[in-house]
C-alpha cells in the first residue's frame, strides 16, 4: 500500500512516517504540508491512500479531498483529524473521503482505516459523535426499524454501497445490471430519506455495518 501523508505540522508527519512505515505492506512515498502540494505529489506518485488533515493553511482538507477525488479517483482518502463531531465527518465524506479517524484514537485505528479503505470499504472511527437532531417532542425511529421498510435486494445493495462498493462491483457480485443496482440504491435512499453519502455512512455507523465483515 503506497501512502502519502498530508499535514501542515512537520512533527506529526514525522511521527506518522515512523508509525506507518513500521507496518508491513505500508510504504510512505511522499509527504505534503498544503493542499496544493498534496495534489502535486499525488499526481507524481499515484498513491493508493492519502492520510489527510482537515485543518491546513490555504485549501483545507475537505476542499483538497474533493479536488483529489476528481483528479485521481483511484486514490482513497483517510481523514485524520481532531474533530469528532458529525458535521465535520459529513463534510469529509461529502467531499469524497473513504475513512475518518480521530487523532485522539490509538494508532491501531489508523492502521485499520488504511487497510479497510484500501480494500474498497468505508471506515469511521467509533469515537465520532453522530447525533440525530429532531424537533422537540419527536422521538427518533430506530435505525433498524427504518431499515425494515427495505426489500431484501434494496437492503443488500444499500449495505454494500455503505461499505464502499461501487455500483459496478455490486452488479457483478449480484448478477445484476449496473442500472438495476443504481435503481435499487435510489429507492432505498429515498425510502430512508438519505440525501447524501454522508447520510448513508451515518446510518451504517448506527447499524454497525462498517464494523462487520
Amino acid at each position: 500500500m503506497r501512502v502519502v501523508i498530508v499535514d501542515d505540522h512537520s512533527l506529526l508527519r514525522a511521527g506518522l512516517r515512523l508509525l506507518l512505515g513500521a507496518h508491513e505492506g505500508i510504504e510512505i512515498v511522499a509527504e505534503a504540508s498544503t493542499g496544493e502540494d498534496c495534489l502535486a505529489v499525488v499526481a507524481e506518485f499515484h498513491p493508493d491512500v492519502v492520510v489527510m488533515d482537515l485543518s491546513m493553511p490555504g485549501a483545507g482538507g475537505a476542499a483538497t479531498t474533493l479536488r483529489l477525488c476528481e483528479a485521481a479517483p483511484g486514490t482513497k482518502v483517510v481523514v485524520l483529524t481532531r474533530f469528532s463531531d458529525y458535521a465535520h465527518m459529513r463534510e469529509a465524506f461529502s467531499s469524497g473521503a473513504a475513512g475518518y479517524v480521530l487523532k485522539s484514537s490509538p494508532p491501531e485505528q489508523l492502521i485499520e482505516a488504511l487497510r479497510t479503505v484500501a480494500s474498497g470499504r468505508t471506515h469511521v472511527d467509533p469515537g465520532v459523535q453522530t447525533p440525530v437532531e429532531l424537533p422537540t417532542g419527536v422521538e427518533p425511529l430506530a435505525p433498524r426499524q427504518r431499515v425494515l421498510s427495505l426489500s431484501p435486494r434494496e437492503y443488500d445493495v444499500l449495505r454494500s454501497a455503505a461499505a464502499g462498493e461501487s455500483s459496478k462491483q455490486i452488479a457483478n457480485r449480484l448478477g445484476l445490471s449496473t442500472r438495476t443496482v443504481e435503481f435499487h440504491k435510489y429507492k432505498a435512499m429515498r425510502r430512508l430519506q438519505l440525501r447524501s453519502r454522508a447520510d448513508l455512512v451515518q446510518i451504517a455507523v448506527e447499524l454497525g455495518w462498517l464494523g462487520e465483515p
